[in-house]
């Protein structure tokens, strides 16, 4: 996650909300159809609801009550532990990787929606969601405290990007954060060219990649590849 401009506002305007815990995203019907599956049809049947909040995590507010207290309570006594019987999203499985990792707007969400808190919305382009491969599309301009990139059609400037899992696990994404962080503390050109060049070394021999790596080496060195090559041919 990239915050691109002044967020302080913030504060204020979620506490005009009125909700001791929030998020940055809408409330909508459960019936809508372009509810993304955080949490599935176990969820809305045991908890009986009527509604979802649309977002993605990225921006959280927490006020220090006792319903703020409830709804962490919620969240790890409850539907952590039955994480599958809510038939809750496994994010990483969603992706297509092997982990079966727990998310955290299904939790916060179904949390928030339990102990009757809601959303912060806004007309602004507060936080975009950023899908795109490899994240070519991305403009910067620093010195503007800007970012622009195509969002369902339309061109945004958000004051936070969120990228999606499957661009944080990418070389041009540690990359790309590693020269914007150097560029914020003024780091020198050529030191920063090093600090990248030592991340890319990082990244090319994490346990991630090395496993790709030998899942890829080994699958094409078996019988079965060959035997589904010449099938091809």
């Amino acid at each position: 996650m990239n915050i691109v401009k002044d967020i302080s506002f913030l504060f204020d305007e979620f506490e005009k909300n009125g909700s001791e815990v929030s998020c940055y995203g809408e409330l909508r019907d459960i019936t809508d159809e372009v509810r993304p599956n955080h949490f599935g049809d176990g969820a809305i049947k045991y908890f009986n609801l009527k509604q979802y909040i649309r977002f993605g995590g990225g921006i959280y507010y927490y006020k220090k009550s006792a319903v703020a207290d409830k709804v962490i309570d919620c969240i790890y006594n409850d539907l952590i532990p039955n994480y599958d019987k809510y038939d809750l999203l496994h994010i990483s499985a969603y992706f297509g990787n092997d982990i079966r990792s727990m998310a955290d707007e299904p939790l916060m969400g179904l949390a928030m929606l339990i102990n009757g808190m809601k959303p912060y919305n806004s007309t602004q382009h507060l936080m975009r969601y950023y899908r795109g491969n490899m994240m070519e599309t991305i403009k910067w301009d620093l010195k503007a405290q800007d970012c622009s990139f195509y969002w369902w059609g339309e061109i945004v400037h958000p004051y936070i990007v969120h990228y999606a899992t499957y661009n944080t696990w990418t070389l041009k994404y540690c990359k790309l954060n590693t020269k914007l962080r150097d560029k914020y503390f003024k780091i020198p050109k050529i030191l920063s060219a090093l600090h990248v060049f030592c991340i890319t070394i990082k990244w090319s021999f994490s346990s991630r990649q090395l496993k790709r790596f030998f899942k890829w080496f080994g699958w094409h060195f078996t019988p079965s590849y060959w035997k589904e090559k010449l099938k091809r041919k």
